[in-house]
């Protein structure tokens, strides 16, 4: 079977098409050169639209190593926080950057979701496209016309007709050979979901080597999760530092600025963290902790980290003071009338009742006295 790369006779070529992510090609083109940029790969029941990642030379041919879409998928993207965000908006967003597009057939299922919340790290495209795919527990790869496709598999059984040439249970692997090189990732043949697809194109003619697996997206995503979490800086498990910039009027929130400017260059709004049935008021220039829950780019919160920056604790939605045991109150005066000469006690502020001082004072007409008293008991619920 002739395959050809923009038009280009390839003597040899190897083509991996993953259920998740870009396919990748590596071919050896019978030329004295080819150009770095757009690449069109045709065969019978083939055509794919990339981009070249690497060009060399190799005994007088043309080694061409490519990769399907825009070839940004490796690109390193800066961080960026949304509030309420549909995923459409955060993937066009992120697509767009990368120099990627997005097919008309993505699951309007999965764009349509909308979450409280978003940060994107400091990383490549495609660990930041894996995240939002995990967030709706979605699949996503680069389709034979170059665009990225997000969606839920549906696993349909492919009219490609094979030949298996070996089977291995155990790998769950088949050597198959073809008539055409129609066969993708995400369909069943013969009631068994193909995950990956990897062609071996040669001038006898081609064959492909399958990786079935009922469960094959999920172990590969996990596989993919944990090469491009290479890739990232910033551990979700790390605590990161920040300062308040501003408060919702309900508390619930903060404007944050990260110390770190590859979390966030510039402000997040974010979900501040109290024990439940508490909610504290801040002063602009509070110190604060972030801290992702489930390492997930929708779990970004805050935690207050030093407690002079706490201007008021309000407990169950309480808006009044609350005093404590010990704490001075004051209950008013009370205007006294002696007759003359009358004689009255004064007890002081700091004497107890027993320390009375009496003090022969001569009183006539009216005498204004200030009463106070101290808290002798208070609510065991709250502690302050």
């Amino acid at each position: 079977m002739l395959l050809t790369a923009n038009g280009l006779r390839c003597v040899t070529g190897r083509l991996l098409m993953p259920v998740l992510g870009a396919w990748q090609a590596e071919l050896l083109v019978d030329a004295a050169d080819f150009a770095h940029g757009a690449i069109a790969l045709e065969a019978t029941g083939l055509r794919l639209v990339g981009t070249t990642q690497v060009v060399g030379t190799f005994r007088g041919a043309a080694h061409v190593v490519a990769v399907g879409g825009g070839g940004g998928l490796g690109k390193e993207l800066p961080p960026k926080a949304w509030t309420g965000p549909q995923l459409q908006l955060v993937l066009d967003e992120l697509l767009a950057a990368a120099g990627e597009t997005r097919s008309s057939s993505s699951s309007a299922a999965v764009l349509e979701r909308v979450l409280p919340r978003w940060q994107r790290l400091s990383s490549t495209a495609k660990f930041a496209i894996q995240e939002i795919a995990d967030a709706a527990g979605a699949s996503w790869r680069i389709l034979d016309d170059g665009s990225l496709w997000i969606g839920f598999e549906t696993w349909p059984e492919t009219t490609t007709a094979v030949q298996v040439l070996t089977s291995s249970e155990s790998k769950q692997r088949a050597t198959l050979g073809l008539e055409a090189a129609s066969l993708r990732p995400g369909t069943t043949l013969s009631g068994r979901r193909i995950v990956a697809v990897d062609y071996y194109f040669s001038s006898p003619g081609v064959r492909a080597e399958v990786e079935y697996g009922s469960d094959g997206a999920d172990r590969l995503r996990a596989a993919i999760r944990k090469l491009v979490h290479q890739d990232v800086p910033i551990d979700r498990l790390t605590v990161h530092r920040a300062v308040v910039v501003a408060q919702s009027a309900d508390l619930s929130t903060v404007d944050v600025m990260p110390d770190d400017k590859s979390l966030v260059d510039g402000t997040a709004k974010v979900p501040l963290r109290t024990p439940p049935g508490v909610t504290i008021s801040m002063s602009k220039g509070a110190r604060v902790h972030l801290v992702f829950e489930d390492r997930s780019p929708a779990g970004m919160v805050a935690i207050p980290s030093e407690p002079s920056n706490l201007t008021v604790w309000h407990f169950d939605g309480g808006t009044k003071s609350v005093a404590r045991v010990d704490d001075k109150v004051s209950c008013g005066t009370a205007a006294l009338v002696f007759n003359s000469g009358a004689l009255i006690t004064v007890i002081p502020d700091n004497a107890g009742a027993t320390a009375a001082i009496a003090a022969a004072i001569a009183v006539t007409g009216n005498v204004v006295v200030d009463l106070r008293s101290t808290i002798r008991e208070g609510a065991t619920k709250l502690k302050a």
